[in-house]
């Protein structure tokens, strides 16, 4: 799945078109290295979302076969990285 459509499936992003704005700006990183919009993510990745406010981490459980998760599923799905 293409990380752009993962980020708002999960809910991470309200839309798509901000995701892959976020990618295209390099405010996404997958791995360790920033990621363009249509770069596929996999069961294990870690994902870094750069915000003004901070950087949020998350890894992937599992990739979604809905269009859109429910919030109270998110659990499923990602899992925020602990600070060391």
């Amino acid at each position: 799945m293409r990380i752009d459509k993962f980020l708002q499936s999960v809910g991470l992003v309200k839309r798509r078109v901000l995701a892959t704005d976020m990618c295209n700006v390099g405010a996404v990183w997958l791995n360790g290295s920033c990621a363009k919009p249509s770069k596929e993510v996999k069961t294990g990745d870690a994902i870094s979302l750069h915000y003004l406010k901070g950087i949020e981490e998350y890894t992937i459980l599992q990739i979604p076969t809905l269009k859109n998760v429910p919030r109270k599923d998110m659990h499923l799905y990602i899992a925020p990285k602990t600070k060391e």
